[in-house]
């Protein structure tokens, strides 16, 4: 399970070069909510000193998301990550490496509808 705090820079500590089929892969994450199957992406940017034993992701959540960011509504989501030869968020063609549950907490700053 992964686990974000709203407006914050959360590390995310997985293991993906043990599943990878390819060298040096970007690793794509796609968050899916819940309720509206609405899907979020991004490029994670594996910063761990040790790849081989852990991956290490500072995934950051923002209500008003730069590149590099993402904006997700407070609730629960599915993810899947995506090993990729490209800096690219395509996943058409690529191999889901690891699935699992995402929990996103704190306050929403802009609530139009949980439903967006």
């Amino acid at each position: 399970m992964i686990y974000l705090e709203k407006n914050s820079t959360n590390v995310v500590i997985l293991e993906l070069t043990s599943v990878s089929t390819i060298i040096n892969p970007y690793y794509v994450f796609e968050f899916i909510n819940d309720i509206n199957s609405n899907k979020e992406y991004i490029i994670g940017d594996d910063v761990s000193g040790y790849k081989g034993r852990y991956n290490r992701f500072d995934i950051t959540e923002n209500d008003d998301p730069i590149e590099g960011q993402v904006s997700l509504k407070s609730g629960s989501y599915r993810y899947n990550i995506y090993e990729n030869i490209t800096n690219s968020i395509d996943v058409s063609n690529n191999n889901v490496i690891s699935t699992g549950k995402l929990i996103v907490s704190g306050k929403d700053i802009n609530i139009d509808s949980v439903y967006r």
